[in-house]
């Protein structure tokens, strides 16, 4: 099948700069990676897209994408009375305050593989500051708490600055700040500008 790849290169936010992408062969996939903390950046100092890197990058967090959602399956398999009304950090900062939470109406906890898998969920991620800047909502998912990645199951959203992005079946990785959507994505930003030229 013709593997169709289409690259939106934007800045999201001062000064995170972001990219998003569009393949199609099993279905529509977006991502958003902001570049930062070590991660492979989408730019580079001189403002010129990585596309070997963005793609190496992407093949990786795919094959995440995969376990993930394989993981997510068993995890539904294994379900045994699940806790209602369940808020988990996931990652902190250093001086102990919450950088990443997950609220689920239902969750369960899967100890030996680290998994929480979760109905009604939603993800915050939250500044030093404690301030929310980035937000997942979804109908349902498996979280890896070791990988602090994760797959929605079924429609999800996830809102970052002025910029928000839905579709069916999301993986999401917390720490790389990068997201592929895999079918009927959705797109909307306020903060593109290229040059001045607004969008």
């Amino acid at each position: 099948m013709t593997r169709l790849c289409t690259v939106l290169a934007c800045a999201l936010c001062a000064p995170a700069l972001a990219a998003a992408a569009a393949a199609a062969d099993a279905g529509l996939a977006a991502a958003l990676k902001s570049g930062k903390d070590g991660k492979p950046p989408a730019f580079s100092h001189a403002g010129v897209f990585d596309v070997d890197g963005w793609f190496a990058h992407r093949e990786a967090r795919m094959a995440d994408a995969s376990r993930l959602r394989n993981a997510y399956a068993r995890c539904v398999a294994a379900l045994r009375n699940p806790a209602e009304n369940v808020t988990v950090p996931v990652e902190n900062y250093e001086d102990g305050s919450v950088k990443t939470a997950v609220h689920a109406e239902r969750a369960q906890f899967f100890v030996d593989d680290a998994f929480v898998w979760g109905e009604g969920i939603e993800v915050k991620h939250f500044s030093a500051l404690g301030d929310v800047v980035a937000r997942l909502t979804a109908e349902s998912c498996v979280i890896d708490r070791r990988a602090k990645c994760g797959w929605a199951e079924g429609r999800a959203r996830v809102v970052y600055g002025g910029t928000s992005v839905e579709g069916d079946g999301i993986f999401f990785s917390i720490e790389d700040e990068y997201i592929i959507i895999c079918a009927k994505t959705r797109i909307e930003t306020k903060d593109l500008d290229f040059g001045g030229l607004k969008l």
